[in-house]
C-alpha cells in the first residue's frame, strides 16, 4: 500500500455492507462511515459563541464534495479551503451541506487540518477511510485512485476521500515570508 492512503483493514465488518438508515433509505457501510465523517465535520464547521453572547462564524472546516470519479476535482476551491472529493454514488443518500468554496472565516491551516483529518482516521476517533492525494488539479479523481494502489477497493464498504494536495507547503511557506 502507498503511504497516500491511510486504511484501517482491522475494523471491516463481514457479511452484508448494506444496512438500513434510522432516518433514511438503505446505506452500505461506506456511506454510513461516510456520513459519520460528515457530521463531525459539520460539528467543527459551528459557528462559536462569544464571552458577550454572539457568534463567531468560523467557517467550513472542510466540505464533503461528491464528484464524477471519471473528471478532475471540480469546483474550484479558494486556497484555504479544504475540499474532500468523493465518489457521487457514495455521497447520494447522505444530506450533505451546501459546497461552499471560499475560504474559511476562521480556521487552522488546511495542512494542519488535513493531518488532523489523518490522526484521526488512522487513530480510530473517525471511521477508517481510504485518503486518496490528489497531486494535480488536472488529473481525473480515478486515475489519482488507480496511482495510489486503491483502485480495486470495495466502495460499498470503504469511503474513498480525494483530497487535493497540490500547493498546500507552497501556501503554507509564503505565509511565512
Amino acid at each position: 500500500m502507498r503511504p497516500g492512503i491511510v486504511l484501517q483493514q482491522g475494523d471491516c465488518r463481514s457479511g452484508d455492507a448494506t444496512r438500513r438508515s434510522l432516518t433514511g433509505p438503505a446505506v452500505n457501510l461506506a456511506q454510513e462511515r461516510l456520513s459519520t465523517l460528515a457530521a463531525w465535520i459539520a460539528a467543527s464547521s459551528a459557528s462559536r459563541r462569544t464571552p458577550m453572547k454572539g457568534a463567531t462564524s468560523i467557517g467550513p472546516w472542510a466540505v464533503v464534495v461528491p464528484a464524477d470519479l471519471e473528471a478532475p476535482p471540480q469546483p474550484a476551491f479558494e486556497a484555504d479551503a479544504l475540499p474532500i472529493f468523493v465518489p457521487a454514488s457514495q455521497a447520494a443518500p447522505l444530506n450533505l451541506p451546501a459546497i461552499v468554496t471560499k475560504a474559511p472565516d476562521s480556521q487552522d491551516f488546511v495542512a494542519n487540518r488535513l493531518a488532523h483529518l489523518l490522526w484521526l482516521i488512522g487513530d480510530g476517533r473517525l471511521p477508517p477511510a481510504a485518503v486518496v492525494p490528489l497531486d494535480d488539479p488536472d488529473e481525473a479523481l480515478q486515475d489519482a485512485i488507480d496511482r495510489a494502489g486503491a483502485g480495486g477497493l470495495d466502495t460499498t464498504v470503504w469511503p474513498v476521500l480525494c483530497v487535493p494536495v497540490w500547493g498546500i507547503v507552497t501556501r503554507r511557506l509564503r505565509r511565512r515570508f
